[in-house]
């Protein structure tokens, strides 16, 4: 075979300036050798190269925009709506003041009220640089974990604001409470009775002399 058959000159092609590409093939790791020196047989072509490993989270899940703007917006509004109830709270007025508490809860309707147009921006933003909303992906894994923070900062809160300024409406409530909890159980032990077909008298019981 003639040293300028194309095969033995170029035999990976040539670039676009003609170039031979990799004239003296490949080494293992895909880069091609600079000179003949310590080649290999069977190495001719570059070694077809693995997909790399994918961090977690630089590729978000497919979503459309609207499914991505609904739960943005989801977010904003757990986010705003607590940030207004802590600012409303008595310990946080007694710190900060009745004042600041009141442009803190505003701050909070203002935040809710530009952010459609603030997440529309994002949303094309991430067009372009599909990591930029990567942690969603994260936060719905984590989605069980942050509704149970969620229920105890509420519960937290509502004990703390009720024992500092205890509410006679909760206490008339929890009175009531017990009384349909034993209203209910009277029902259901009634029930299990009438199923059993046990006597609505009770059995006569004889008394026992003392000897």
């Amino acid at each position: 075979m003639s040293e300028t058959d194309e095969s033995v000159v170029a035999p990976h092609g040539r670039d676009d300036q003609g170039v031979p590409k990799a004239p003296f093939g490949y080494n293992q790791d895909g880069n091609p050798r600079k000179s003949n020196r310590g080649r290999r047989s069977g190495v001719s072509a570059p070694p077809k190269k693995t997909e790399k490993n994918v961090k977690s989270g630089s590729r978000p899940k497919a979503r459309t925009k609207a499914q991505t703007k609904h739960q943005l917006l989801e977010l904003v509004g757990e986010f705003t709506a607590a940030g207004a109830r802590a600012a409303d709270s008595a310990p946080v007025r007694a710190r900060i003041g009745d004042r600041h508490a009141s442009a803190v809860m505003g701050h909070m309707v203002i935040t809710q009220a530009v952010a459609p147009d603030m997440i529309d921006g994002l949303i094309l933003a991430a067009e372009k640089r599909p990591g930029l909303l990567a942690w969603m992906d994260r936060a719905e894994e984590l989605t069980p974990s942050l509704v149970i923070a969620k229920g105890l900062a509420t519960w937290a809160a509502a004990i703390v604001q009720n024992h500092m300024n205890p509410s006679p409406d909760l206490e008339q409530a929890a009175r009531s409470m017990v009384k349909v909890r034993a209203a209910q159980y009277a029902a259901a032990i009634q029930a299990e009775a009438e199923a059993l077909g046990v006597d609505d008298e009770m059995p006569h019981i004889p008394e026992q002399r003392a000897a």
